[in-house]
């Protein structure tokens, strides 16, 4: 008898705290083998090809997939197809990807099952944010939350260590129709939003953008490059979007963009402590310096005294001589440098001391001014911050489960 009642009591033990842990094994062993029949298509950033980000060419693979739309996203299962969301926007890699897709290996069990996802990285969202928001701040943004007006990205986090994300966006085909996977790259690293790896001047000649590192954000040779870069053209426009890695979250009154006023500030010094005293009472020089000034300590162009140079490139009292490559080329090195002229570098400056005082004041006329009406910077939330972090793209109809 007391034997039968051991064995009852070790039988409801067992179906008290044995079974339970069996069922949870199988259902866990059973999620596991359903997420293993799964496969997931992979595109993060070392799947992109280097060059441009986005092709419109008829001639290649690509063309039936440069669809630009401006209206609202398609809501629709495997919605990174359509043309508001990753397909579109990286159709170079993304056709490369329809012809000779990649598998992830590992899934996240946290991940819903019977769901399909696309693996990315944080650092391939942030670019697509870049490549894909408006031409104009407006009211209805929201950099925080990555929301801004037709771009989004909605972030979320399951079990604490799988992000998944949901994007929409039409990719912008006049400024970034040229744009590649290293001028990306470089920004969201903190390049000055004008960054080209080549530009075009105003005078039609092709220079290599002055930043060899993020050293030389800080520098002078770039705010050059934009007095002379023809911002004219649709595609050397600056994104609206800036990094600044070392930005504080609340800056003060048109104290953002710390790094790039910096430069401003550098291309002022060089003038005033290398250039000016080679040059005494040279009106050029006067002109610079006085709207540098201006622009320095009202952070502003509005009433900024313009002198003989003139606001924009090409609109001064004296006509601008057409600068040989090799001028170009001196002049930002030389504002890079920020060092003492010798004697070859003042006889090299002498004759083309307008142009480049005028390259000056212009390139920081842009830059403040942008920082004063157009550009905000790019908020990363802590889950993108590690750009190579895995990220899961999902679509409109998948529901994650609840918090």
């Amino acid at each position: 008898m007391a034997v039968e009642w051991d064995m009852a009591a070790f039988a409801a033990a067992l179906a008290i705290f044995v079974v339970p842990y069996i069922v949870r094994t199988l259902k866990t062993f059973y999620k596991s083998l359903q997420n293993r029949s799964r496969r997931h298509v992979r595109l993060q950033w070392q799947d992109i090809p280097e060059g441009r980000l986005h092709e419109c060419s008829s001639l290649g693979p690509w063309y039936h997939s440069c669809v630009h739309s401006s209206g609202p996203h398609q809501q629709e299962k495997e919605c990174w197809k359509s043309t508001t969301s990753l397909g579109t926007c990286f159709n170079r890699a993304w056709e490369i990807s329809t012809r000779k897709p990649r598998y992830v290996k590992s899934i996240p069990e946290t991940l819903p099952v019977g769901s399909q996802f696309v693996c990315t990285d944080a650092r391939t969202v942030l670019a697509f944010v870049l490549c894909t928001v408006g031409e104009k701040k407006t009211s209805d943004w929201h950099p925080k939350s990555l929301s801004f007006k037709n771009t989004r990205v909605e972030c979320e986090t399951l079990n604490g260590n799988t992000t998944v994300v949901h994007i929409r966006g039409s990719f912008q085909s006049g400024r970034c129709q040229m744009l590649t996977k290293t001028e990306v790259e470089h920004m969201l690293s903190g390049y000055p939003p004008w960054y080209k790896e080549k530009f075009k001047t105003s005078a039609g000649i092709e220079l290599e953008f002055p930043i060899e590192s993020e050293r030389d954000v800080p520098r002078a040779g770039w705010v050059i490059a934009v007095g002379l870069m023809d911002l004219s053209v649709d595609n050397q426009k600056p994104s609206v979007l800036y990094r600044c890695p070392d930005e504080p979250d609340e800056p003060g009154f048109r104290q953002n963009g710390r790094i790039f006023r910096q430069a401003v500030i550098r291309c002022r010094d060089h003038i005033r402590d290398h250039i000016a005293p080679h040059f005494p009472s040279n009106k050029d020089v006067e002109d610079a310096m006085k709207g540098l000034n201006w622009l320095i300590e009202q952070y502003t162009g509005s009433g900024m005294p313009e002198g003989d140079l003139g606001r924009k490139p090409g609109y001064s009292s004296r006509t601008l001589p057409r600068l040989r490559v090799s001028d170009c080329k001196f002049i930002c090195d030389n504002f890079n440098k920020y060092g003492e002229l010798d004697d070859r570098a003042k006889a090299r400056l002498e004759p083309i001391l307008f142009p480049a005082m005028s390259a000056a004041l212009h390139g920081a006329y842009e830059v403040v001014q942008y920082l004063k009406d157009t550009g905000m910077e790019l908020k990363i939330p802590p889950e993108l911050l590690r750009l190579d972090r895995e990220v899961w793209l999902r679509d409109c109809v998948t529901r994650l489960p609840i918090k």
